[in-house]
């Protein structure tokens, strides 16, 4: 009787594994179009004007920060509750550039001096540090221009 277990296991396992259900496939295709492309010139564009924004910090030992200064202006540490962040969406380009935390705080002088523009365009990003011992004093600096479409 003990040499038909096995028997019975590969048995009831090949009874289990006929019994599937068979399905139908339908070919379907999505009507979203892989690219959408919107051409624009500049002449549909109103130039504002541009801007520097700029931030001055210290690392120390590669993890902890010192904000010195926001747009040219002495960052006071008493008063960081009174933190102006901005956050763009849609253009990529400037999202990357404003990845750090601390450009992320300057970016708010753009909507300041230009609240009804619809683009902002990164001309340049320059970024100087100067190493010490255990640490590295920052400036961040970006000029960045804004359009608006015409009416």
């Amino acid at each position: 009787m003990k040499k038909y277990i096995p028997l019975l296991i590969i048995g009831f396992a090949l009874v289990c594994t006929s019994c599937t259900l068979t399905r139908k496939t339908v070919p379907a295709t999505s009507f979203t179009p892989d690219i959408v492309r919107l051409e624009l010139t500049m002449d549909q564009f109103e130039y504002l004007g541009e801007t520097d924004i700029s931030v001055t910090y210290r690392v120390y030992l590669g993890i902890f920060y010192k904000l010195d200064a926001i747009n040219d202006i002495k960052y006071e540490h008493r008063f960081a509750h009174e933190i102006k962040k901005a956050k763009f969406y849609g253009n990529h380009n400037l999202s990357h550039a404003l990845r750090s935390c601390a450009m992320k705080q300057a970016a708010y002088k753009l909507i300041e001096e230009f609240p009804n523009a619809d683009y902002y365009i990164p001309v340049n990003h320059l970024k100087k540090s100067f190493r010490v011992f255990g640490g590295k004093f920052v400036t961040e600096t970006m000029r960045i221009k804004a359009y608006k479409f015409k009416n």
